[in-house]
């Protein structure tokens, strides 16, 4: 609970997006050893847009650029296949990946996917779990609060 007021508390600086996903890594999950953290939000027109990312080598393709539903929808990676089956808040089979929702409203407004070192072993999954998902309900208002880019 601690970790999650401080995330809060910081969350009020409006930090930038890739402040939170840098945080999110290497301070509040760092525990989980993470290797990296994109989030996005999903547009209306199902297209989405990269706020914040760390850990990921790629990340100046991204940033801030909307992407069309075909073009992402299409990717052919674990993280994308959780996403299009409707599997959200799980695992992917490696074990190595996390996709959880960001809501607003109960809505789906976008994705965090983290990827991790190494696989997550099945004794620390509900712990990952919780720790992801409690961060995920601040991380999601605060962005219910931000304009659209």
């Amino acid at each position: 609970m601690n970790e999650i007021r401080k995330f809060i508390e910081w969350l009020s600086f409006h930090p930038s997006s890739e402040d939170i996903a840098r945080a999110l890594a290497t301070e509040y999950l760092r525990e989980f050893s993470v290797q990296g953290i994109r989030f996005g939000r999903l547009n209306s027109d199902d297209s989405i847009v990269v706020l914040g990312q760390f850990g990921y080598v790629d990340a100046d393709l991204y940033r801030g650029r909307v992407i069309p539903s075909s073009e992402w929808r299409a990717v052919d990676s674990p993280d994308t296949a959780l996403i299009n089956s409707g599997t959200q808040g799980a695992f992917t089979p490696h074990n190595k990946m996390y996709v959880s929702c960001l809501r607003d409203r109960g809505v789906i407004q976008g994705h965090l996917t983290i990827q991790f070192h190494k696989a997550v072993s099945n004794s620390e999954k509900h712990r990952v779990t919780e720790a992801i998902e409690d961060l995920c309900i601040p991380l999601s208002l605060y962005l219910s609060f931000v304009s659209n880019p």
